[in-house]
C-alpha cells in the first residue's frame, strides 16, 4: 500500500469573442483564468513484479481531493458551486530501476477519473493522465512490535 499528499492545481479557462453591437465586427478575445487549488491523498495498492534490475508494477485505488484556495478573474460565484472534496479512482502502470544500490529511476503512467463531480451545475468530472518520471533513495526503516 503507498500513500502520497500532493498539490494539484486545476483550472478552467474561458475565452470570449468581443462584438461591437452596432457593426457585429469582432473587436477581439478575452480570456478569463480560474485556478483551483487542492489538497490530493492518492492511497494505491501496488503489485510488483520483483526483478534484480527492473520491477514492473500496477497500481490502483482512491485518492482524496480537497479544495483549500481558488483564484477567479470574475466569477466568484461560479466556486459556489464547486465541491471542496472530491472522490477520484486512479489506476497506472510503472516500473523501478536500479540504477545502483542506493538509487531507483522510476517511471509511471496514471490515469485518474473524478467519481464524484467537481461542480454541479455542469455534472463536471475531471479525467487526467499523468506521466511520472522520478528517483527513489531506498531507505531502510524498522518497525518496533
Amino acid at each position: 500500500i503507498s500513500v502520497e499528499v500532493n498539490y494539484i492545481q486545476k483550472g478552467i479557462l474561458d475565452a470570449y469573442v468581443i462584438i461591437n453591437p452596432l457593426t457585429y465586427e469582432i473587436l477581439g478575445m478575452e480570456e478569463l483564468k480560474h485556478r483551483l487549488d487542492y489538497l490530493s491523498i492518492p492511497v494505491h495498492i501496488k503489485i510488483y513484479k520483483k526483478g534484480e534490475v527492473f520491477s514492473p508494477y500496477l497500481l490502483f485505488g482512491p485518492r482524496f481531493d480537497y479544495l483549500f484556495n481558488y483564484r477567479s478573474d470574475v466569477y466568484d460565484l461560479l466556486f459556489d458551486e464547486v465541491n471542496n472534496f472530491v472522490l477520484v479512482f486512479n489506476a497506472g502502470i510503472g516500473a523501478d530501476l536500479l540504477i545502483n544500490s542506493n538509487l531507483k529511476g522510476t517511471f509511471e503512467l496514471r490515469y485518474n477519473w473524478d467519481i464524484t463531480v467537481s461542480e454541479d451545475t455542469f455534472d463536471s468530472r475531471n479525467k487526467a493522465f499523468q506521466v511520472r518520471i522520478g528517483f527513489r533513495f531506498p531507505g531502510k526503516f524498522k518497525c518496533k512490535n
